[in-house]
């Protein structure tokens, strides 16, 4: 497990992208993945919005939730 801290003025649909290119890419963690056979995979974005003054929409593009499938990964979302 591992965390990586964002700006405020990060978009969610470029998180998520980050995270896997930050931990070696997908090609790198589906190498990875096959070698150790995780009980599952997961990103969790945890986001601080619940008493932010700005609320933004986000979204995850296709290509993102590819990759995710690819991994096998689930998608968590933490409002704290």
């Amino acid at each position: 497990m591992f965390e990586i801290e964002f700006t405020d003025e990060t978009l969610i649909v470029d998180m998520i992208p980050a995270i896997l290119a930050h931990a070696g890419g997908v090609e790198h963690l589906c190498s990875v993945r096959d070698q150790v056979s995780p009980e599952f995979l997961e990103v969790n974005l945890v986001l601080p919005i619940k008493h932010s003054d700005s609320q933004d929409d986000g979204y995850v593009d296709s290509e993102t939730m590819q990759d995710l499938s690819r991994l096998g990964a689930t998608l968590g979302l933490s409002f704290l």
